[in-house]
């Protein structure tokens, strides 16, 4: 895997945040709990974006995986976020800061 791209978009006050990561830079600690993040999500299965749901005031999720292989590319909303996608997204807003909306 080369990067990671995540961005987070929407709500009330209409902030973008967002990080780049490659997990190479990792330390041993943070690769596993990313590795097991990203296992535990099932986005590795495939490269299709899921459809983000529509809806005022709700936080959307970009997370776009680059490889040798390709990009794969997901997108969910607040209301899409389940008990698997849910933690890695936890882990990429932690290393999130503000971005400019075309970042």
């Amino acid at each position: 895997m080369s990067t990671i791209r995540f961005r987070q978009t929407g709500g009330i006050a209409g902030l973008v945040r967002g990080c780049y990561l490659d997990p190479s830079m990792f330390d041993e600690k943070q690769r596993a709990e990313f590795d097991r993040l990203l296992r535990r999500s099932g986005l590795v299965k495939g490269g299709t974006a899921r459809p983000a749901t529509r809806a005022r005031d709700l936080q959307q999720y970009e997370i776009e995986i680059k490889s040798p292989v390709g990009i794969d590319r997901y997108v969910f909303s607040d209301l899409d976020l389940d008990n698997k996608v849910g933690p890695l997204v936890e882990f990429l807003q932690n290393r999130s800061r503000p971005m400019a909306p075309e970042d």
